[in-house]
């Protein structure tokens, strides 16, 4: 595979070269996916249930919102979004999709098509 100017190729594939490559576990302290069995939740207001179509082209895209009222107990906690978290479509035809929390979302939590970091 040719190496085009300004790139190298590592373990990963082809990357700039002033990129290293690292374990994401090694970068994060908490990595997870959603929570499973949240559509007995769903509801026409309340918390901001992010899915993996909501992950798009490096952003989120929340023109299509779905909403909860989550369960009390760990489930919320653990899949709740704050700012700067990055998520990760892991399930379905997006799988790979990106985005970053830019922006202060409120009470706002994954579901299981999208991991957190």
């Amino acid at each position: 595979m040719e190496v085009r100017e300004g790139y190298k190729q590592s373990e990963v594939g082809m990357v700039p070269e002033d990129w290293r490559t690292a374990r994401l576990g090694y970068m994060s302290a908490f990595i997870t996916s959603g929570s499973r069995g949240w559509a007995k939740y769903y509801s026409d207001s309340g918390a901001l249930f992010v899915r993996s179509q909501n992950v798009r082209n490096g952003h989120l895209d929340l023109a299509d919102r779905q909403y909860v009222t989550p369960p009390r107990g760990s489930e919320g906690n653990r899949t709740r979004l704050i700012l700067g978290d990055l998520l990760i479509t892991i399930t379905g035809n997006s799988v790979g999709n990106v985005a970053m929390v830019e922006q202060e979302l409120g009470e706002a939590y994954i579901s299981q098509h999208v991991g957190l970091v």
